[in-house]
This record gives C-alpha cells, sequence and structure tokens, in this order.
C-alpha cells in the first residue's frame, strides 16, 4: 500500500469515529460501559468528536502533498494519539480497576493496529 493511500484510510478512519463521537455521543458513551450518561459527559465526547474530524479532514487534505515532512509529521501525531490511547486505556482498565466492555477491547485492538500502522508508514521509505 502506498503511503498516500494509507493517509487517506487513516484520515477516514479518523474522520468516521469523531462522526460517531459527533452525532452519537450518548450511544458511544454506553459502548464503553457508561452507566450514568449525562450533558457533561455528552458535550465533553462532542468535542473530541470535532478535533477528530478536523485531524481527518488534515489527513484526507495532505494525503498527496510533495513535502514528505508534512505525511510523516501527520503519521506521527496519528501513532501518538492511537498508541497513547491504547497505553491509557490499559492504565485505566489495569491500574484503576476501570471495568472494560467488548467495545472497548475492539477498539483499543483496532487503535493499537493504526497506530503501529502509522509508524510503519512514517517510517516507511519513500
Amino acid at each position: 500500500m502506498k503511503t498516500s493511500t494509507a493517509v487517506l484510510v487513516f484520515g477516514i478512519y479518523s474522520i468516521m469515529t469523531g462522526a460517531m463521537m459527533l452525532f452519537n455521543a450518548a450511544g458511544a458513551l454506553h459502548d464503553y460501559g457508561l452507566t450514568t450518561i449525562d450533558a457533561y459527559h455528552i458535550a465533553i465526547l462532542q468535542y473530541l468528536g470535532i478535533t477528530d474530524i478536523g485531524f481527518g479532514l488534515l489527513g484526507v487534505r495532505i494525503r498527496n502533498s510533495p513535502d514528505a515532512n508534512s505525511t510523516q509529521s501527520y503519521l506521527l501525531a496519528s501513532a501518538f494519539l492511537a498508541l497513547a490511547s491504547v497505553l491509557k486505556g490499559a492504565y485505566d482498565f489495569f491500574g484503576l480497576g476501570i471495568p472494560a466492555s467488548n467495545f472497548f477491547w475492539v477498539d483499543m485492538s483496532v487503535r493499537g493496529v493504526v497506530g503501529l500502522a502509522c509508524l510503519y508508514f512514517a517510517f516507511k521509505k519513500r
């Protein structure tokens, strides 16, 4: 797979997850196992969704950039976001004892794969 195609896929993934957080925040919170869903949780998740959509749009926009540094920077930032969220989720589950749903495990697995793939493409020879 070409790096530009990978950046496009990662951008679309960010847009899709961001749209889920923005337009179905209560459902996303429920999937993660949150029992008490209030307006504050929904608002925070919607703000995060807007950020995710913006980051995805950036990836879609720069995917064919002739500047290798911008593409590599985007991929490194994507890898950091994905892998840091996996580490935070692991800390929450193993360190703090916060219960995890099946959706949590699937999401963390996908994020881990996306993060590692972003690292691969960031350091791949162009």
